[in-house]
């Protein structure tokens, strides 16, 4: 394989990661920002999307040993 190749999937590998570390997290604010929710409401989907950031990246870290 050549490097050019090696390099585009080391660059894509890496923008898939961010992908799914921060696409939950940047969907919760949205809907927070869209819906104005309430106080209770805003840190529930907070914590769910927080909880599933972290899924993914415990996921991701076992995944690669």
């Amino acid at each position: 394989m050549n490097k050019f190749l090696k390099v585009i999937l080391a660059i894509l590998g890496g923008a898939d990661v961010v992908f799914n570390i921060f696409i939950p997290i940047s969907v919760v604010l949205i809907l927070i920002h869209l819906l104005e929710l309430s106080t209770f409401n805003l840190w529930a989907l907070l914590i769910i999307g927080i909880l599933s950031t972290s899924y993914r990246a415990i996921r991701l870290w076992i995944i690669e040993e």
